[in-house]
C-alpha cells in the first residue's frame, strides 16, 4: 500500500513538472512573437525612426554646444 502512495505522489509531481514546462515554453513563444512584431514595426517605420533619432541627436548636440 505504501508503494502505491509513493507512485501516486510521483505521478502527481511529474504531471506538475510537465505543466510548468509547458508554461515556460509558451512564455518563450510569447517573447519571440513580441520581438518579431517589434522588428516588423522597426522595418516598416525605419525612415521615421531614423529621422527621430537624428533630430534628437541634433537637439542634444545644440544643447551641449550652448552650455
Amino acid at each position: 500500500m505504501k508503494n502505491l502512495i509513493t507512485k501516486k505522489e510521483e505521478i502527481i509531481e511529474r504531471t506538475k513538472g510537465c505543466i510548468e514546462e509547458e508554461k515556460g515554453a509558451s512564455d518563450l513563444i510569447a517573447v519571440v512573437v513580441i520581438i518579431v512584431i517589434l522588428l516588423v514595426v522597426a522595418i516598416v517605420f525605419k525612415d521615421q525612426l531614423i529621422g527621430i533619432v537624428n533630430s534628437l541627436g541634433d537637439k542634444v548636440s545644440n544643447w551641449i554646444s550652448s552650455n
